[in-house]
């Protein structure tokens, strides 16, 4: 209960987080969210309990990613490697 209330603040700002970046997303971005659902990736993704709580407050599936902290480094992996393949996702279109 100490754990849960430490960071209670924390996690409703990711949650609302989540909200706002869903209600920002193009409707066909957020249709696959909402037909796939979210995976969880990284430390924090690790937190117990979280996949609920975003699950609960957003009425989505969440499901945390089978190895979330390689996930990341993968991810950054690929960034080094295909730069050109990513630009699109780093720059405004």
């Amino acid at each position: 209960s100490e754990l849960r209330a430490a960071t209670e603040d924390v996690v409703r700002e990711i949650v609302e987080s989540v909200k706002v970046c869903l209600g920002n997303a193009p409707p066909e971005l957020a249709h696959d969210v909402i037909d796939q659902g979210i995976h969880l990736v990284g430390g924090g993704g690790l937190l117990p309990g979280l996949d609920q709580r975003i699950a609960h407050d957003i009425d989505v599936e969440v499901r945390l990613a089978e190895n979330p902290l390689e996930c990341v480094v993968l991810g950054a992996g690929h960034c080094i490697e295909e730069p050109a393949a990513l630009r699109v996702v780093f720059q405004d279109q």
